[in-house]
């Protein structure tokens, strides 16, 4: 089973309890909202050129 915090397994012991091992991959977050992805004149229209622009620059980082 897994979640969106890391990866988790389970097993059983060598007495039959449940054993839970969790491994934490760590996540980074970037919100883009607003006038910077959409035009703000023309209802949900993205800024394609301001987007694939900034997935090269998140890329590089």
């Amino acid at each position: 089973m897994t979640n969106g915090a890391g990866m988790t397994s389970n097993s059983k012991s060598a007495n039959g309890e449940e054993l839970i091992m969790t491994q934490t991959i760590p996540i980074t977050l970037i919100k883009l909202g607003g006038s910077v992805v959409t035009f703000k004149n023309q209802a949900y229209r993205p800024r394609l050129q301001v987007l694939r622009r900034l997935i090269r620059e998140i890329k590089q980082a």
